[in-house]
């Protein structure tokens, strides 16, 4: 399934390095151009992962304005800081992965693919559910036989 990403970072070269983690990955990458104010450019878009940086919102405010439903964005924020307790704070707001700016590119395709692929399964199973739960048709319920 093709997954949407949507990348606020204001940040060219670490925009760059997110971009070249994410070549060759089933998803379709689109950017904030600056413009809007960051709360705008991330609840404005329609996405399936945001990805932005810790310092320029407060994720606790952008998770809570999406409504609760499935296939609400996953939140991916990227940090300077290396500290384990400091990470896994910002996870306990509502982000489903915190990214080191200064990780390799391996580490962060890593980490990205496993986000892409939760919301990718997740996708699959709601379209599995709608599948199942259509509506019936007459030849639901009529019978077929050679002499009709």
């Amino acid at each position: 399934m093709l997954v949407r990403l949507h990348l606020v970072l204001r940040d060219p070269p670490l925009q760059r390095r997110v971009r070249r983690a994410l070549e060759g990955l089933d998803v379709l990458v689109t950017a904030d151009s600056g413009d809007a104010p960051v709360v705008e450019a991330i609840t404005g878009v329609a996405a399936d992962i945001v990805v932005t940086r810790e310092d320029l919102v407060r994720p606790e405010e952008i998770v809570a304005s999406w409504p609760e439903t499935p296939d609400r964005p996953l939140l991916v924020l990227t940090s300077r800081s290396g500290d384990a307790e400091h990470r896994t704070a910002l996870l306990g707001t509502g982000a489903v992965a915190v990214l080191g700016e200064t990780d390799d590119i391996p580490v962060l395709r890593s980490a990205l693919e496993e986000v892409i692929g939760r919301r990718a399964d997740t996708q699959l199973l709601a379209l599995r559910a709608r599948a199942a739960t259509r509506y019936g048709t007459l030849s639901d319920f009529v019978a077929r036989s050679p002499r009709m």
